[in-house]
Formats: structure tokens, sequence, C-alpha cells
């Protein structure tokens, strides 16, 4: 489970981690992506990523999230 203050987060970062958690991928795997995703056009592009990818695996979030993040 994410153990984050949601208050603190932006609207995208909560739209990001939403879009992680149907992933299903594990709990470290979202965390990683997302610590990944600093500026707000690479988590705009993850959050596509994702929402076209609805069953993408563990190792093509991690792949997509360091690519995106350069």
């Amino acid at each position: 489970k994410w153990r984050i203050a949601m208050e603190k987060l932006t609207e995208l970062e909560k739209v990001l981690i939403g879009y992680l958690k149907i992933s299903k991928a594990r709990a470290g795997v979202q965390a990683t992506a997302f610590l990944l995703l600093r500026e707000e056009s690479q988590q705009m592009e993850m959050c596509e990523f994702l929402s076209k990818n609805e069953t993408a695996t563990e190792q093509q979030i991690l792949d997509m999230a360091r690519k995106i993040a350069g």
C-alpha cells in the first residue's frame, strides 16, 4: 500500500498513482515507476502509456518509466 500523504500530491500525481494501482504491478514496482517520473510531462506520458496498455507487465512498466525519465 502507498504510505504517502495524498493531500501533498498534485492532481496529476494522484492520477498516476491510480493508473499504477490499476496495473496490478507489485507495490515496489509502482513506487519505483512513480519516483522516476518527477516532471509533469513525464507523469502525463506515463499515464497515457498505462491507459493504452492496461495489461502491461511489470517489466514493461519499469522499462517505460526509465525511458520517459531519460
